[in-house]
C-alpha cells in the first residue's frame, strides 16, 4: 500500500494504486497524483484504463516528459531559509503579533483535540457541507491513522497557546511536501496561515535530513492569489511540466480545435458567473500531452 493511500481514504478521497503509483480522485471527474509538487512518471495504457474504470474525466499531473504546458512547484532549497528570504509584505505579516504567537511541530493528539475547529471553519469558507475532515469521528481516525507514521509531521501556529493553524507534511526521503493546510478564521488578524507556512519551510529545511520543501504547484486554472502568497512566503517558483489526460472515450471530442475554441469563447463571456467553466482549461493542456 502506498504510504499516503490511509491518510487520503481518511480524509474521504477515493484511492487508487496502480503499481508504485497512488492517484486520488478530487470531485467529480479529475483524477490527481499526490504530492502534487512532485514529478512522476506516468503509463498512457495504465492511466487509461484507470480513467474508465473510474469514469473519471481527466488526470493530471506533473511529468518528467517534454509535454503538456510550463507550470512552476514551490519549493524551497535554501538551508538558511529564513525571515529574510519572504517578500517584504509577507514580512510585515510574520511579525504581526509575533510576541503571541508561536509556530512550532505540534503531536497528534493536539491536532485531533484543537484541530476539529479550525476544519470545521475551514469547510465553512469553502462551502465544503461534505467535507468528513469536518467530522469529529473522521476527523479522529485521520489523526490516529496517520500518527502511526513517522514519516507524517504536522506544522502548528499557535495564538495565545490556541492552535489557529496547521499544516501536516510528509517526508519523503530527502524532501517534504505539504500536503493540506487549515486555517481559522476568526484568528485571521494574527496571520496564522502566513506564520505557518513559513514555519514549514523554516523549520523542515533545517533539518539535516531534508534538502527540498514543498508546498505544492500551480493547479488548472492557475489561482493567482495562492501563487503570489507562496512567493511571498519565499517559495521558489520551480519550473515543471504538467500534463492531462482526458478519457478515451472524451478524448477526440474535448480535444478538438473546435471544442476548445468554444470553450475559450464561454470561458470569456460566461466564466464570471459560472466558475466551473474555469476548469475547461485542462482540455488545452490535454491537447498537447503525448505520453
Amino acid at each position: 500500500m502506498h504510504p499516503l493511500t490511509p491518510l487520503y481514504r481518511c480524509l474521504g478521497n477515493r484511492t487508487y494504486e496502480r503499481g508504485d503509483n497512488l492517484w486520488i480522485k478530487v470531485g467529480r471527474f479529475t483524477l490527481i497524483k499526490p504530492p502534487c509538487g512532485k514529478i512522476f512518471d506516468v503509463n498512457r495504457e495504465e492511466l487509461d484504463d484507470l480513467l474508465q474504470e473510474t469514469g473519471a474525466l481527466a488526470g493530471s499531473f506533473a511529468t518528467s516528459l517534454p509535454t503538456g504546458v510550463d507550470s512552476i512547484a514551490y519549493t524551497i532549497q535554501d538551508p538558511n531559509y529564513g525571515i529574510h528570504s519572504v517578500k517584504r509584505q509577507f514580512r510585515q505579516h510574520l511579525k504581526r503579533y509575533e510576541n503571541r504567537c508561536e509556530v512550532r511541530q505540534i503531536d497528534w493528539k493536539q491536532l485531533r483535540d484543537e484541530g476539529l475547529s479550525i476544519n470545521r471553519d475551514t469547510a465553512r469558507q469553502r462551502q465544503d457541507v461534505a467535507a468528513s475532515y469536518a467530522d469529529p469521528h473522521r476527523w479522529a481516525e485521520f489523526c490516529e491513522v496517520v500518527s502511526q507514521d513517522e514519516n507524517l509531521v504536522t506544522i502548528g501556529c499557535l495564538v495565545n497557546g490556541k492552535l489557529a493553524a496547521f499544516i501536516v507534511a510528509w517526508i519523503d526521503g530527502n524532501r517534504c511536501d505539504g500536503l493540506m493546510m487549515h486555517h481559522h478564521s476568526e484568528l485571521s488578524d494574527f496571520r496564522p496561515s502566513h506564520k505557518v507556512i513559513h514555519g514549514l519551510g523554516r523549520i523542515m529545511i533545517a533539518r539535516p535530513d531534508i534538502s527540498r520543501v514543498c508546498s505544492g504547484r500551480d493547479m488548472i486554472p492557475r489561482q493567482a492569489s495562492i501563487a503570489q502568497f507562496k512567493r511571498g512566503a519565499g517559495f521558489e517558483s520551480t519550473p515543471i511540466r504538467v500534463a492531462v489526460v482526458i478519457h478515451p472515450s472524451w478524448r477526440r471530442l474535448l480535444t478538438n480545435p473546435w471544442s476548445r475554441r468554444g470553450f475559450r469563447h464561454l470561458r470569456h463571456t460566461m466564466g464570471s458567473r459560472f466558475n466551473a467553466l474555469e476548469n475547461s482549461q485542462v482540455f488545452d493542456v490535454a491537447a498537447v500531452t503525448q505520453i
